[in-house]
């Protein structure tokens, strides 16, 4: 009865009611789900000094702490500490200081994790052609917005049901897009 092999099926917690439409798969989910626990403080410190350390670099003890107390705050916030570790090590790196640890100065230039998304993707669409701008506004309407409780909802979608409904060229469309997929941002991520 044992294959030899698993399947590791990880889900998002917003997207688990998806699973509903399909019956066996949902008694496959009721019997064998794990959740993943929340990451204690000291976790999220190894996973953001682990890779430093690997690149050997040092973090200011103060600043790690903080990092750490952020994230800690909300579920949701992994994401956005990795946005923003990628901005601090950005900024970082254009200083060119290699034996000055990461410290609150490149936090403050990197913009904080309440923040960091939202400053790199308002720099892309401030650089978008006018006719990109209302191209962009269309799009993350479509793929975003609020639910009741006013977190933000992702609507995943394809190119070519957003082409349909912003009704642009489809080429103008695949350039905003490509802007927000760059992986120096990574707003926008293909399935």
């Amino acid at each position: 009865d044992n294959p030899g092999f698993y399947t590791v099926i990880a889900l998002r917690s917003d997207l688990i009611s998806e699973c509903a439409r399909f019956k066996n798969f949902t008694a496959l989910i009721n019997n064998c789900n794990f959740l993943v626990p929340r990451m204690t403080e000291e976790s999220i410190k190894d996973a953001i000094e682990g890779p430093l350390i690997k690149a050997g670099v040092k973090i200011d003890n103060d600043l790690l702490r903080q990092l750490a107390a952020e994230c800690n705050t909300r579920a949701d916030q992994l994401p956005i500490l990795q946005h923003t570790m990628m901005r601090l090590w950005t900024r970082w790196k254009e200083l060119d200081e290699p034996d000055r640890p990461l410290d609150f100065s490149d936090y403050a230039s990197a913009g904080d994790m309440e923040d960091a998304i939202s400053v790199d993707a308002d720099e892309v669409y401030l650089k978008l052609s006018p006719d990109s701008r209302k191209i962009c506004e269309k799009l993350f309407k479509i793929i975003t917005g609020k639910g009741s409780d006013n977190k933000g909802i992702r609507y995943p979608s394809n190119v070519k049901t957003i082409w349909s409904a912003i009704r642009c060229k489809r080429e103008e469309l695949t350039q905003v897009i490509d802007k927000f997929r760059d992986p120096s941002l990574s707003v926008l991520t293909p399935d």
